[in-house]
């Protein structure tokens, strides 16, 4: 599942993600989803990693996003994320 949420990040990510799947001979799925944290349409223990890089924290309220995010993920799965600390540095 690859989740942005702009149609326009979404499908240049997703033409990055296939180029590379043909390049390295690999076959699996990707399905995009255009969502924001804030709104988390995803079931409980439904997701096994979830990345996110430079984006969490333009969210309104990071430990709202942050719980729903730990929910949607299974007992062993993992989350990966960067944060811009300059953002809550006063």
């Amino acid at each position: 599942m690859l989740c942005d949420y702009s149609i326009k990040n979404l499908e240049i990510s997703l033409d990055l993600v296939e180029k590379y799947k043909r390049e390295k001979g690999l076959n699996f799925g990707v399905y995009p989803i255009c969502l924001e944290e804030e709104i988390w349409p995803l079931k409980p223990e439904s997701l096994d990693l979830v990345v996110s890089s430079l984006s969490l924290h333009w969210t309104n309220d990071v430990q709202v996003a942050l719980v729903r995010i730990l929910d949607s993920l299974v007992p062993d799965g993992a989350l990966v994320g960067i944060l811009n600390k300059k953002k809550f540095l006063y």
